[in-house]
């Protein structure tokens, strides 16, 4: 499995070793990836931060029942998977 993601993300990225002769379009491009992947990281440090200030403000009942309805979506993505 772990092969076949990295087979995909080859074949995304391959165009870029390729992209002409000027070697401007390929750090413009290197460049361009970069700040796409920093922003991603922001936005998911970001988001992992509220959920820990959300989780630490839940009573029992609420933290329970979340846990019970992530328990029910992990379940019905296992039945599915297959």
């Amino acid at each position: 499995m772990g092969v076949e993601v990295l087979e995909v993300l080859n074949n995304i990225f391959a165009p870029l070793q390729n992209l002409g002769t000027s070697s401007l379009t390929t750090i413009l491009a290197v460049v361009g990836i970069t700040l796409i992947i920093l922003v991603v990281l922001g936005y998911a440090a970001y988001g992992i931060i509220r959920l820990g200030k959300l989780l630490f403000s839940m009573r029992v009942k609420e933290f329970s029942l979340v846990m019970l309805g992530l328990g029910i979506v992990f379940l019905v993505i296992a039945i599915i998977m297959p």
